[in-house]
C-alpha cells in the first residue's frame, strides 16, 4: 500500500523504497541534522506518551522495570547489526544513477 502511494510521485526509486537515509539517498534530500532532529523529537514524543499511559494504568513497579525494555532491544539491535554482515555476505554493487 505504501509503495502504491509513494509511486504517485515522479522519481520514486523502487530499489530504495522504504529505506532510511539522509543527504543524496534521502527521497527529500534531508540533511543529517534534519534526520537526527526528527528522530530525536519523534522518539521523545513517543516515549512521553508511552510513559504517561504506563503511569496511568500501572503502579510504580512498571516504571521501575522499564530499563529492561530499553536495554534488551538496544543490545539485540546492536547484536543484529554486528551479525548481519556475516550472515548476508558482501553487499551487492548498486546500479549507477
Amino acid at each position: 500500500m505504501l509503495y502504491l502511494i509513494a509511486s504517485g510521485k515522479a522519481g520514486v526509486d523502487p530499489l530504495g523504497f522504504a529505506s532510511n537515509g539522509y543527504g543524496a539517498p534521502s527521497p527529500g534530500g534531508y540533511s543529517l541534522l534534519a534526520g537526527f532532529c526528527a528522530e530525536a523529537v519523534l522518539a521523545f514524543m513517543f516515549l512521553l506518551i508511552i510513559l504517561g499511559a504506563t503511569a496511568v494504568f500501572a503502579d510504580g513497579w512498571a516504571l521501575q522495570q522499564l530499563w529492561l525494555f530499553w536495554v534488551a532491544p538496544i543490545l539485540g539491535g546492536a547484536l543484529g547489526g554486528l551479525v548481519y554482515p556475516f550472515v548476508a555476505g558482501p553487499p551487492a554493487s548498486s546500479p549507477k544513477r
